[in-house]
């Protein structure tokens, strides 16, 4: 048994529409996939959406394909219970990890690069046949970022916990980079700012909110 961490890279084509506009400026944070049922016509997800969750009802709102949802609200954004007609540019995916023995770990990460994060489980000769499947389709690449050789906890973490915005794990890179870190302390948040070429506020801005999501991991349960 192995476990891929994937990075598969998308296409304007290929993009879902939500996802398209959330790469295109909508202000959605993060977009995470908790499940996905396609039952006849129609698939059943289960979305979390960290970010304006009044802007995500209005993408759903917009997009043809999606039939009906629900909206639950979350301290960061919302969840999203989504019924909706795939496009045949999704079929790929569904076909892809329709292989029995495939274990596909949630939570699937839409980022706003045009690509999707995702981590799957199961024998190495299913998981070479479900990546080869996704490189069918011209769209498609697929990026292999690591192996695992029994179960791991996909790299999206936890909602409320250890799930950083890419812009706070770079403001983190930068202070380990600087010395912020050491015992006594060598770098300063003016470090950290020059670094990633922002102001000394917005980058301590960036690490107190990183630092409480993790504090938040560690001691909030």
């Amino acid at each position: 048994m192995k476990c891929l961490h994937l990075t598969v890279h998308l296409s304007t084509e290929t993009l879902h529409p939500v996802h398209r506009a959330v790469c295109e400026g909508a202000p959605i944070e993060r977009e995470l996939l908790f499940h996905a049922n396609p039952d006849g016509d129609l698939a059943a997800l289960l979305f979390y959406a960290e970010g304006d969750a009044d802007a995500y009802e209005a993408l759903l709102d917009d997009t043809e394909q999606v039939e009906a949802y629900d909206l639950v609200p979350a301290a960061r954004g919302c969840y999203a219970y989504v019924r909706e007609e795939p496009r045949p540019e999704e079929e790929v995916f569904y076909e892809a990890f329709d292989l029995g023995s495939l274990v596909l770990v949630p939570p699937v990460e839409f980022r706003p690069d045009r690509t999707i994060r995702l981590t799957v489980l199961g024998e190495a000769d299913r998981l070479e046949a479900a990546v080869a499947a996704l490189e069918s389709d011209e769209g498609v690449r697929v990026d292999v970022d690591g192996v695992e050789s029994g179960p791991a906890p996909a790299r999206a973490g936890r909602i409320g916990g250890g799930d950083l915005t890419g812009r706070q794990r770079e403001a983190l890179a930068a202070a380990w980079a600087a010395g912020y870190y050491e015992v006594p302390r060598e770098g300063s948040v003016a470090d950290v700012a020059d670094a990633l070429g922002v102001a000394e506020s917005t980058a301590a801005t960036h690490l107190r909110k990183a630092e409480a999501r993790l504090v938040g991991r560690v001691v909030g349960g």
